[in-house]
């Protein structure tokens, strides 16, 4: 019996605050009404104080984004009048607690376009989180004249950082030096810095010799005898516990997570073969259980940049000239991907204003 009590007391209060909000809000809006037409500059800042006085604390109400948005028209008709600075700074002020916290509110979208003229919507700052694959004790693939893999992709991956830095997206390396770090902790790099991007950069290495290329990596499991045994390479471990891992990861994948990737994977695979200029040939986008992919929780890719085995592949990695160009490769298709994404996917920001 108190309980049903109870809930008949939160019902009733919950519905004399909503009848509450709703008069103060139709005698603000009638005398609103009112004194802009008969102009009275007085009471539309006593109106305006109502309004603020509404959203402050009723504020889930419907009546809440309304009134912030007819406090910044009053303070705006002011402006336009008078001209003086504290009156732009109030509309600004009701502006921004409106966009900040009611964005899917359809009275934000009245204001978005009533105000556009003052309205300045920044663009989204991106962050890009760039994995030089291997480091210190582990040396990744060993290619002709001893070279290794982990000094290679360290040296394009300070390239990808440049390019990037330059088109203004904040980027984090998951290694600066010749240090090793285990593959769970890349991911949680880039997960802790809030990465819209993950992009661990590799060479790629195979017994015959011939074999040359770029390749670009997304998360899957896969039945490819090529394939597991790359990730085995770059996993660390025996070709034997693939089988094991990608039961593993096809219970770990999320398949929104993978159509995103492979978006991203295949401007970046497009991005560095038009760099190179057909210096080396383009193997495609393709999918393995990579570990290092598996726990980050924004669009994740490995880059397979080139064969440290093959002669040719050899020559063009030692050359600061085309390790730039698979830098510029990878960094054209991470921009082309974010600005789609940007497109597609609006999200809510701190305002500024002019």
């Amino acid at each position: 019996m108190r309980k049903i009590l109870f809930f008949f007391l939160v019902i009733l209060c919950i519905s004399f605050t909503y009848r509450g909000a709703e008069l103060l809000y139709e005698s603000a809006s009638y005398r609103e009404t009112y004194y802009t037409h008969n102009f009275n500059r007085e009471k539309l800042l006593e109106i305006a104080e109502e309004y603020k006085y509404l959203y402050e604390n009723y504020s889930k109400t419907k009546y809440a984004p309304i009134s912030a948005y007819r406090r910044a028209c009053i303070f705006n008709n002011l402006y336009r009048r008078y001209k003086l600075p504290h009156y732009k700074s109030e509309v600004v002020k009701s502006l921004k607690l409106l966009i900040e916290n009611y964005p899917e509110s359809w009275v934000t979208k009245v204001a978005r376009r009533k105000f556009r003229q003052i309205i300045v919507i920044p663009p989204k700052r991106y962050t890009v989180v760039v994995d030089p694959g291997h480091g210190g004790k582990d040396p990744g693939a060993i290619g002709i004249r001893g070279v290794k893999e982990k000094d290679i992709v360290l040296k394009i991956a300070r390239e990808v950082k440049k390019e990037l830095s330059r088109k203004g997206i904040d980027v984090y390396l998951t290694r600066k030096t010749d240090a090793f770090i285990p593959l769970s902790e890349r991911a949680r790099i880039a997960n802790e810095k809030g990465a819209d991007v993950f992009v661990s950069i590799h060479c790629n290495a195979c017994n015959n010799k011939k074999v040359r290329g770029v390749s670009t990596w997304i998360l899957n499991a896969t039945s490819d005898k090529r394939a597991i045994e790359i990730a085995a390479r770059e996993n660390n471990v025996p070709v034997e516990k693939m089988d094991d891992i990608n039961k593993i990861i096809l219970s770990l994948i999320q398949s929104a997570k993978l159509n995103i990737s492979k978006k991203l994977a295949y401007y970046v695979q497009k991005d560095i073969v038009r760099e190179l200029h057909g210096a080396s040939q383009g193997l495609g986008v393709r999918q393995a259980p990579f570990y290092v992919l598996v726990d980050t929780r924004m669009p994740s890719i490995l880059v397979e940049a080139l064969f440290v085995t093959n002669p040719s592949d050899a020559r063009l990695l030692s050359k600061r000239a085309y390790r730039r160009r698979i830098a510029k490769g990878i960094s054209e298709g991470i921009v082309k991907f974010l600005k789609e994404r940007g497109n597609v996917i609006s999200k809510s920001r701190v305002t500024l204003f002019k």
